[in-house]
C-alpha cells in the first residue's frame, strides 16, 4: 500500500511538472501574433458584449499609434477581452515579451470612454489561465455576481469562478476563484501621450461630444456608437443615467400641482437647475451644451407635446455639434398626471431643424392643436374612442393629436414619438399613411 501511494505521488508530481512546463513553454514561446488578429474573434469561454468590445477597439485604433503603443506598453489582446454590464466596463490583457504586462480597463460614462491601467496581480493571473491553459484538454465556465449591494454605489464586486473540467470524462480538474471589488476610478488613467506621441487627445477625430473637451486622461475619448443607437437604446440608456430619473420624478410630482417646470440635460445626463415656467409653458432658454430636456404638463393642460414644445425640440437639435452630425441626440420629454409620459426624439437632418416658426405661426398651430383635441374628445363625434371614463383625452387621443400637429407644422417623419409606461417599458409610436397608429414595444 505504501509503495502504491509513493508511486502515485511521484506520478502526480510528474504530471504537475509536465503541465507546468507546458504552460511555461506556451507562455514564453507562443507568438504574440497568435493572440492578436486584425478582426476581433472572441477567445472567451463565455458570452461577452461583443458590440462594446468592437466599439472600444475602434476607438483605440482611431487614436492610438500601434507601433508606439507596442514599444511603450505591449499589444492589446482584444480577442480575450472580458465585459461586465451593458456597454459599460471592459478588461483586456496587454501582452509584452510573451507575458501579460498589465490589464487595460475601459470604462464608459455617457458618450465617453476612459482607458486605465490595472496592475492587479489577481487580474493578471486570471488572464494567464484564460490565455495559456491548454484549450484542448480544459473547458471553463464563468459566474459573475455584479449585483452586489455595493453595485448601487461607485463600487462593484465581481466574483469569477472558473471550473476546469476534462472534456472527455467530465472530471473536475481545477477550480479558480477571483473576487475583486472595483471602485471608480480603477488604476491610473492612460494619458493621451501613452496612446500616441502625436495624439490629438480625442479632439481631432469626431470632435468634442460634450465630455468636457478633448480626450485622454480624465476627459476620455468619444464613444462611436452614440449615433448608431436605435431610438429604443437611446431612450433606455438615457433613463439609466444617474442624473435623469430623479429629475423626472420631481417633474411628475409637479405635474399634479399646477404650473410647468423644466430641466435640461447634457448628453451624459447632467441636469441643469430646475427652470420655473408659467401656468402652461416653460421656456428652456439657451440650449447650447444640452442634448435635450424634460418638462411637466398639468391637470388642466393637454398631456401631449404642444406646437411650442415641438419648436423647442428643434432648438435642441440645432444646438448639437454639427461637425459630427449628431442632431439625432436631441430629445424632449413630457410628464403629466395619470401616468402620461412621452418622449420625442429628433429624426431629421440639420436642415430640418432650421424651420423658422414665428410666434404668429406657433399661435396658429396651437389653435389647431386645441381645436383637434376638442374634436377628439367630443363624445357625439367619436364616442369614447379617445377619452378615458372621466372624459379626459386618453393615450390614443393624444398620439393622434401629436401626429396631426406634426403634419400641420410640416415635420411629418422628422420626429419619433415614444410612450414610457409606468414600469419604464418603452413603446415606439408610429402612424401609417391611413392615419392608423402602430405601437411597437422595445425589447
Amino acid at each position: 500500500m505504501m509503495k502504491k501511494t509513493t508511486m502515485w505521488q511521484l506520478l502526480l508530481i510528474f504530471i504537475m511538472f509536465s503541465f507546468s512546463s507546458c504552460i511555461h513553454d506556451e507562455t514564453t514561446s507562443a507568438s504574440e501574433t497568435s493572440f492578436l488578429t486584425k478582426e476581433y474573434t472572441s477567445k472567451s469561454l463565455w458570452k461577452e458584449d461583443e458590440k462594446y468590445i468592437k466599439n472600444v477597439k475602434k476607438v483605440f485604433e482611431t487614436y492610438a499609434d500601434p507601433v508606439y503603443f507596442k514599444n511603450k506598453h505591449g499589444e492589446v489582446a482584444w480577442n480575450y477581452a472580458l465585459t461586465t454590464g451593458e456597454e459599460s466596463f471592459l478588461e483586456v490583457p496587454v501582452i509584452k515579451n510573451g507575458k501579460i504586462h498589465f490589464t487595460l480597463v475601459v470604462k464608459r460614462e455617457g458618450d465617453r470612454i476612459y482607458f486605465k491601467t490595472d496592475p492587479n496581480e489577481k487580474s493578471k493571473s486570471f488572464f494567464e489561465i484564460l490565455m495559456f491553459k491548454n484549450r484542448k484538454e480544459l473547458s471553463g465556465t464563468l459566474k459573475e455576481n455584479p449585483k452586489d449591494a455595493q453595485a448601487k454605489s461607485a463600487c462593484i464586486t465581481i466574483t469569477k469562478t472558473v471550473t476546469w473540467t476534462d472534456t472527455i470524462t467530465g472530471e473536475v480538474l481545477q477550480i479558480d476563484h477571483f473576487t475583486e471589488t472595483r471602485c471608480s476610478p480603477v488604476g491610473p488613467y492612460l494619458d493621451c501621450t501613452d496612446l500616441s506621441v502625436n495624439s490629438s487627445c480625442g479632439s481631432g477625430n469626431g470632435g468634442d461630444s460634450g465630455g468636457g473637451g478633448g480626450g485622454g486622461s480624465g476627459n476620455g475619448y468619444p464613444y462611436p456608437d452614440t449615433q448608431d443607437q436605435t431610438p429604443c437604446e437611446k431612450t433606455k440608456n438615457r433613463l439609466l443615467l444617474p442624473g435623469v430619473q430623479p429629475k423626472i420624478d420631481e417633474l411628475k410630482a409637479q405635474s399634479v400641482l399646477g404650473g410647468e417646470k423644466g430641466v435640461k440635460f447634457k448628453l451624459d445626463g447632467t441636469p441643469s437647475p430646475t427652470i420655473t415656467g408659467k401656468a402652461h409653458s416653460v421656456n428652456f432658454g439657451n440650449t447650447t451644451g444640452y442634448a435635450g430636456g424634460y418638462h411637466n404638463h398639468t391637470p388642466a393642460g393637454i398631456p401631449m407635446f404642444s406646437p411650442g414644445d415641438i419648436n423647442q425640440l428643434l432648438s435642441f437639435a440645432r444646438a448639437q455639434p454639427t461637425s459630427s452630425n449628431n442632431t439625432g441626440n436631441a430629445y424632449l420629454g413630457m410628464v403629466a398626471p395619470n401616468g402620461m409620459h412621452y418622449v420625442m426624439n429628433f429624426n431629421g437632418a440639420y436642415e430640418d431643424a432650421l424651420k423658422d416658426f414665428s410666434q404668429e405661426n406657433i399661435d396658429n398651430f396651437t389653435k389647431l392643436y386645441r381645436d383637434t383635441e376638442r374634436e377628439l374628445t367630443d363624445f357625439e363625434i367619436n364616442g369614447n374612442t379617445y377619452i378615458n371614463p372621466d372624459g379626459k383625452i386618453n393615450n390614443l387621443g393624444v398620439e393622434i393629436l401629436f401626429f396631426q400637429t406634426l403634419k400641420n407644422m410640416g415635420l411629418n417623419g422628422k420626429i419619433i414619438l415614444q410612450r414610457i409606461d409606468v414600469n419604464n417599458t418603452i413603446q415606439n409610436i408610429e402612424v401609417t399613411t391611413n392615419n392608423q397608429l402602430v405601437t411597437t414595444s422595445c425589447s
